[in-house]
């Protein structure tokens, strides 16, 4: 499906904090992020080729640098750790995150780490050039820049960390549903939410909200097994009651907030020409307004049109059109210059 995100199950998050944000600017017009653990080694470029340090060595030399400097054996280990982890771990095809002052950005690895100790320069506010001197770099695939409070609070407060680099896999999921409207991990399909309005969240609105997820989860289960406006009530007491229907939510009712929805895909029907997963991002993306977001040539015509049909109706049962107005709820659509990757890791 083109727009559409599919998670790569290997894939891994790491934040790189940059002199409290300083750096961020020029990260994202150089197309890099750099670390400079090892610029007071003196160590020679490497000419974009990998580089493959002999970490017992650079340990001890920066261990006796800190000494030197009368600091401590501790952040010497430190430094030596978060290098290695920059140089090592980090792969092609991770994601970074890079904290600036009110927002952060998200990039793509899409190389090796490399030693340059050119200097990149950016535009202040001010208009004047400032340099960024780090030396250990990868190059970077930039994309969307987001607003701090636009992120989930776990995301936030696991961003505050005092290391310059660090893992946060664990916050994968909040990563996503920041960036996309819809994407896939495994057989599970999850739908984010923003909820952009300043006043108090009426619990009406609320519920009419959910309940229309709910029949997005009967129709991604019964299209392709006739499922009609006529019918729908029956088929939702079916699946009611026997315990088939799997969509759960986790959300942040504060004005703003977010609404997160998983639907797990194991077992729902599967049509001839296209499964389940389609229905149900195309139902989704209709409660917004827009019917054939990402399905061109996935889902035709004929099956739109039949779907919007049900849309609307649901919509109009709940008065949900009512609830989306109320609680300015639409998806978020920032991450679709990471996307050119599917397939890889």
């Amino acid at each position: 499906m083109d727009n559409f995100c599919v998670v790569p199950e290997d894939r891994r998050y790491w934040v790189i904090r940059s002199e409290k944000g300083a750096f961020l600017q020029h990260f994202q017009i150089h197309g890099v992020v750099a670390i400079g653990h090892l610029d007071d080694l003196g160590l020679k470029p490497t000419n974009d080729k990998a580089f493959n340090g002999n970490w017992q060595t650079l340990t001890q030399r920066l261990l006796a640098r800190f000494e030197e400097l009368e600091q401590s054996r501790r952040s010497a280990f430190s430094i030596a750790s978060q290098a290695k982890t920059f140089a090592e771990e980090i792969q092609s095809g991770d994601w970074v995150i890079v904290p600036g002052g009110d927002v952060v950005a998200i990039g793509r690895v899409e190389s090796h780490s490399y030693l340059d100790t050119a200097s990149l320069y950016a535009k202040n506010v001010q208009g004047f050039d400032t340099e960024m001197p780090f030396s250990l770099r990868r190059r970077v695939k930039w994309g969307a820049t987001i607003a701090r409070d636009e992120l989930s609070s776990p995301l936030r407060r696991s961003m505050a960390a005092n290391q310059t680099v660090f893992n946060i896999d664990g916050h994968w999921e909040s990563i996503y549903h920041a960036l996309f409207g819809s994407f896939l991990r495994g057989d599970t399909l999850y739908f984010s939410a923003r909820l952009k309005s300043d006043s108090g969240v009426n619990n009406v609105d609320v519920t009419s909200f959910l309940s229309l997820l709910t029949d997005i989860e009967v129709m991604a289960r019964g299209f392709s097994d006739g499922l009609q406006t006529e019918n729908f009530e029956s088929f939702l007491s079916h699946y009611r009651a026997d315990g088939s229907l799997s969509l759960t939510t986790k959300a942040e009712f504060y004005s703003p907030g977010d609404i997160w929805v998983q639907l797990i895909g194991d077992g729902l029907a599967t049509a001839k020409t296209y499964g389940w997963v389609p229905i149900a991002v195309l139902a989704y993306n209709m409660l917004f307004g827009n019917s054939k977001k990402g399905m061109d040539g996935v889902v035709d015509l004929k099956t739109r049109q039949r779907l919007w049909g049900l849309v609307i109706d649901r919509m109009q049962r709940r008065g949900a059109d009512r609830a989306i107005e109320n609680m300015k709820i639409s998806p978020p659509n920032k991450g679709q210059e990471l996307l050119d990757d599917q397939g890889k890791k």
